[in-house]
């Protein structure tokens, strides 16, 4: 739990306005400490509802706070068997049969289809036609999951939009922009319709941003990392705001940024998880010894690859 508390100043624009543009990832952030039992923000709560005990239409606010949370929270049954099972069955069959397969009822649950995304992820370094042809399965079987497996429709459309954004972006790796620039358009549409949890409009801006600079459409890169980046440090998110900074950062330095980009690298590098994503460390690191040798600099880039060389 982030100790990043949610203020008084928060809980009363929450009260005034629970719907008002650009509050969502600080709502959430306000709900997920409420339901762990914060202190300092139940006693920040009480403060502002007596700081304005007539002012405020609880009525409407709540009632829109419990539709939203109520989709948010909804918990999908249990999988008859586990993802991994059924994985080793999808995994057995021939190529041809696997997409007719996953469509059916007993694979299309967000439980599997949450394995092979991360499956698809997990594969982004080592095989990237395998990553597409798990995104390609991740996708059919939310395609093919009902309202009733997934909780309720917007938690639905969450799955299908995170189907697509793995779609995108195993497409956009694979050099195929067009189409990735599709899939990605499609994942917001389904986001769109779905709980607006901001955990997953940032994800999809992050990899959007990767999409943007191999356009070269730099600028747009930057500000899809710098908003992926304010919901990360406003949820506490601090591993996933380094990797938004250091997508900035590598934005910044093709648009010929240098001196922009080593500062943000600086100041990511040491958030970032170095045992739990070494690659993440590793861009970081890469391009940082790049910003230094594109600055003139090559004292400083030699001194970080020599320090940083057992990551390669």
């Amino acid at each position: 739990m982030s100790t990043d508390h949610s203020r008084v100043e928060d809980f009363e624009g929450f009260l005034r306005a629970p719907k008002a543009p650009g509050t969502v990832a600080r709502n959430t952030r306000m709900v997920r400490h409420l339901l762990a039992g914060c202190n300092p923000c139940r006693e920040n709560l009480s403060t502002a509802v007596s700081n304005r005990a007539g002012g405020y239409d609880y009525g409407t606010a709540f009632a829109g706070a419990q539709s939203s949370l109520a989709a948010f929270l909804a918990q999908a049954p249990a999988p008859a068997e586990s993802p991994e099972v059924l994985m080793a069955e999808i995994e057995a069959m021939p190529a041809e049969v696997q997409a007719r397969a996953v469509g059916e009822s007993r694979y299309a649950h967000p439980a599997f289809v949450r394995h092979l995304i991360d499956a698809s992820h997990g594969l982004r370094y080592q095989d990237v036609e395998g990553m597409l042809r798990l995104a390609q399965l991740a996708r059919t079987a939310a395609e093919g999951c009902g309202v009733e497996a997934a909780g309720n429709d917007k938690r639905l459309s969450d799955l299908r939009g995170q189907s697509w954004r793995q779609y995108g972006n195993a497409l956009r790796i694979l050099g195929r922009l067009p189409e990735a620039e599709e899939a990605f358009a499609t994942a917001q549409r389904h986001l769109d319709a779905g709980t607006r949890d901001p955990i997953l409009r940032a994800r999809l801006s992050t990899q959007t941003a990767s999409l943007r600079y191999f356009q070269r459409r730099f600028t747009e890169a930057v500000d899809l990392a710098d908003e992926a980046g304010q919901i990360y440090s406003e949820l506490g998110e601090k591993h996933s705001l380094a990797s938004s900074m250091v997508q900035k950062a590598i934005a910044s330095l093709y648009a010929g940024e240098a001196e922009d980009a080593v500062r943000i690298l600086n100041q990511a590098i040491p958030l970032i998880d170095a045992d739990g994503d070494p690659q993440l460390l590793l861009a970081a690191c890469h391009n940082l010894v790049r910003c230094y040798i594109d600055l003139g600099r090559p004292e400083q880039a030699l001194s970080i690859y020599s320090e940083t060389r057992e990551l390669y």
